[in-house]
């Protein structure tokens, strides 16, 4: 974290200056293990390329990095930073934030199939993937393609993205056929087995 704020100054006189060698020139002058670049075209779009990370990874990066931008520039504007009406604003949605008789929610009780790593291996294993090294590595689970990154990974698609499956993950099928990785105990802590 203590390398967010950091920055490497880009020599203006390399031939070769494209966005991949921008991230991979930071990685190095930053030393850290990888970077994510974004740059805003002309025409309003955003880009991004990143060395040292997967995709996965950067979206984490870019997460953490909005929020910790957003809290300070929130703090900022708190203390004025913005002018007396941009802080009374952001008084008001503190306020209320913290109402009392703010309406409360409950999930509905929804059950979902969830398998672990090993079982995840073990249905590539069943139905035909190509076996490496032991593991199978491209094969589909529930009509979803599953991508094997290292023994210990792979990679599923999300309603949100590419995102990692690992040993200490469940793979969770949700309601409407999706799926998605969960930490063990945040599933543990969040669902009950159902008995069949």
């Amino acid at each position: 974290m203590s390398n967010l704020n950091q920055s490497a100054e880009i020599p203006s006189g390399i031939p070769d200056l494209h966005f991949g060698n921008i991230a991979a020139f930071a990685t190095k002058r930053l030393a850290v293990a990888g970077v994510i670049v974004l740059v805003s075209n002309e025409d309003g779009t955003i880009g991004m390329t990143g060395h040292g990370v997967n995709h996965a990874r950067a979206n984490e990066m870019l997460s953490v990095g909005i929020h910790l931008n957003l809290s300070q520039h929130y703090d900022l504007v708190r203390q004025g930073a913005a002018g007396a009406e941009a802080a009374e604003h952001i008084r008001d949605l503190d306020n209320f934030e913290r109402k009392p008789g703010a309406r409360q929610f409950r999930k509905k009780p929804v059950v979902v199939e969830a398998i672990t790593f090993d079982e995840l291996v073990q249905h590539g294993i069943d139905n035909g993937a190509n076996i490496v090294g032991g593991m199978p590595w491209s094969f589909s689970y529930k009509g979803h393609p599953i991508t094997h990154e290292n023994n210990t990974c792979y990679i599923v698609p999300t309603l949100e993205g590419s995102m990692r499956f690992t040993p200490d993950d469940m793979l969770i099928t949700g309601v409407k056929g999706e799926i998605y990785p969960c930490k063990k105990e945040i599933f543990a802590a969040t669902y009950d087995e159902v008995a069949s």
